[in-house]
């Protein structure tokens, strides 16, 4: 521990690293590998139907495409109603609230923090059908999922009523490589072993997600990683992926022309405006 208040002084570049190693030794690896985030657990724990569910966004997470995703496997897919929310759409929003508590819905109310004005009207929904003599008349397959940026606005009871989720984006190259790997649409073994060439795919994915792991990365860097913080995501990995796959199964050689232009050029290029 002296090491470090000594590297505090002499070198605060090296700070974080150390301390790193330091609570790796003291406690152990688990305590400094990033958690994998887990939807269907969180889910498993929230079995009461007026609870909302609320994402927390951070730049680079993507948690719709999770949602999407977990609906899919639990059944829900076609129940499943997602709105992003903007000017005008809060008499929508409520309506598909009331169609979910009767009929089972999901309802999925994207980016609450552009619509701050509506936001006590949702409270009051929220309040009105979270009340003890009113949830013996909701649907027990309705769900509420909310995503939200950090604001002062956001209602205060329906964070502390509601289960709140932040999927951050990973840490470091190792861990955006795992989250790469073990997310959509590679986890999927069927559609990872049905490329019809196995030994080009292989090296292409990995140099894909490498490369999106290294997008990503240079966020950290503030102004010398990228002059804007752009929004890369998870979702710029999923397309490019599948595109990938797509253009290999439809090719007698590897294009790497139009992957090159797809993928730098459309899917992570078409974001840099400077």
């Amino acid at each position: 521990f002296s090491h470090l208040l000594l590297l505090r002084f002499l070198r605060p570049d090296k700070l974080v690293l150390s301390l790193t190693d330091f609570v790796r030794q003291a406690l152990g690896e688990d305590y400094v590998q990033p958690l994998l985030f887990d939807l269907g657990a969180i889910f498993e724990d929230c079995k009461e139907p007026w609870v909302p569910l609320v994402f927390i966004l951070q730049a680079g997470a993507n948690p719709v495409a999770e949602v999407a995703k977990f609906a899919a496997h639990v059944g829900m897919a076609s129940k499943l109603r997602t709105l992003s929310l903007g000017q005008g759409q809060g008499p929508r929003a409520q309506q598909q609230i009331q169609d979910g508590k009767k009929q089972g819905f999901w309802v999925m109310l994207q980016n609450c923090h552009l619509y701050a004005e509506w936001m006590p009207s949702l409270q009051r929904v929220v309040e009105d059908y979270s009340r003890e003599d009113a949830r013996t008349r909701i649907n027990q397959g309705f769900r509420l999922w909310l995503t939200c940026a950090p604001s002062d606005r956001f209602p205060a009871a329906i964070l502390q009523n509601g289960v709140k989720m932040m999927v951050e984006p990973p840490q470091g190259l190792r861990a955006s490589l795992l989250r790469s790997f073990t997310g959509d649409p590679l986890n999927d073994s069927a559609f990872y072993n049905s490329c019809p060439k196995p030994e080009a795919w292989h090296k292409l994915v990995f140099g894909l997600c490498f490369f999106h792991a290294v997008i990503q990365e240079r966020r950290s860097f503030g102004a010398l990683g990228w002059n804007v913080p752009y929004e890369f995501n998870q979702t710029d990995l999923i397309i490019s992926m599948r595109q990938l796959h797509l253009l290999l199964a439809e090719n007698p050689e590897v294009p790497y022309a139009a992957l090159n232009y797809l993928v730098g050029h459309c899917n992570y290029g078409g974001r840099v405006t400077d």
